[in-house]
């Protein structure tokens, strides 16, 4: 599988598979809301887009943190 989509209402099991497959590479490219990159601990993401601003500084700070926490 080269590429994961991730949302809300993924049942556990596909979860427990995207975040696997996304940890040893087998996922090469997620495509997710916010609550996947609150929830993943990967060193090596290169790139993260934002299809739009963040509604608010608080979610603007969500975002950029967890970019930047790797």
């Amino acid at each position: 599988m080269l590429i994961g989509m991730y949302h809300a209402r993924v049942d556990v099991a596909t979860e427990d598979r995207l975040v696997q497959g996304f940890a040893s590479g087998v996922v090469r490219c997620m495509v997710a809301t916010i609550a996947f990159s609150l929830g993943i601990d990967v060193p090596d993401v290169r790139h993260v887009f934002l299809p739009g601003f963040p509604r608010g500084i608080i979610s603007l700070y969500k975002a950029l943190f967890s970019i930047w926490k790797k």
